[in-house]
């Protein structure tokens, strides 16, 4: 006898869900949009990188310790980023007056800018200037 369908129950978060059906429909969930708009997304999170809890504003997308984030939108708060690699902080610039982050993902190797926030550490900040 020849098993033709598997079924396989899984638990999985809303965000993976769109980006499982997105993918059904075969449309590219790495590069199309889900909504062009930016979603504010209320949430708390322990960062990945240096383990500090992180009360999250809905405008929160990186540790304010370690300055690291994780790749999960592809719009800012639309969770719909496949990928969900570790955004590494990898430079920043300065434009009128504030700090803007370069993160780039070890996982696909994206790169995008992200303001900085009040609370982020200067120190950790100044120390992407380099020599």
């Amino acid at each position: 006898m020849r098993l033709k369908h598997v079924i396989l129950a899984v638990s999985v978060s809303p965000s993976l869900k769109r980006t499982l059906d997105r993918l059904a429909q075969g449309k590219n969930v790495s590069t199309e949009p889900v909504n062009k708009k930016f979603q504010r997304y209320i949430e708390d999170f322990t960062c990945k990188h240096c383990g500090a809890a992180v009360k999250g504003d809905g405008y929160t997308n990186h540790c304010p310790e370690c300055l690291w984030s994780r790749h999960v939108d592809i719009n800012p708060g639309d969770r719909a980023a496949f990928c969900q690699g570790m955004m590494e902080p990898v430079g920043f610039t300065v434009k009128h007056g504030t700090y803007i982050l370069t993160h780039r993902c070890t996982t696909c190797g994206i790169e995008k800018k992200n303001k900085t926030a009040k609370n982020d550490s200067f120190a950790a900040i100044l120390s992407l200037q380099g020599d």
